[in-house]
């Protein structure tokens, strides 16, 4: 389908919508691929989605550091984004880096005070911080 829209309509945005599609059907790898061809595009150059993609492929190709980046330029170019901000601080809470999760739920929350999401993040947080407490420095 997505194939049929960029040949009747082509444009960067419908290409990596067809990013998301392929990397559901055949794999991040793919989808990462495709994305990675629209890095230049300057219509996509200020786009927070072109990052967002690109980091929830890498994420599902647990490469987590290049993942947290790319969530990064996400926020760095919207920062009402909560989306970014929830899974940077889900990437951040797995890895290890509590105080860097905790900013990030926090911005999500900040963002949309309505994202439950950030505030089981905070929650999970908490619950490790009960069960193995951070020693104070």
């Amino acid at each position: 389908l997505y194939d049929q829209l960029v040949e009747r309509s082509p444009s960067p945005v419908v290409e990596l919508n067809r990013a998301v599609a392929v990397g559901m059907l055949d794999g991040p790898a793919a989808g990462l691929a495709i994305v990675d061809e629209l890095v230049g595009a300057p219509e996509l150059r200020d786009y927070h989605l072109l990052p967002a993609t690109r980091a929830d492929f890498l994420r599902r190709l647990e490469r987590a550091e290049a993942a947290a980046a790319e969530y990064r330029r996400a926020l760095a170019m919207d920062a009402s984004f909560y989306h970014a901000a929830i899974a940077l601080g889900s990437l951040q809470l797995r890895e290890g880096h509590t105080a860097e999760a905790e900013a990030s739920f926090r911005q999500a929350v900040e963002a949309y005070p309505y994202a439950v999401e950030a505030y089981l993040g905070l929650a999970r947080l908490r619950e490790l911080q009960r069960i193995a407490p951070v020693p104070p420095r």
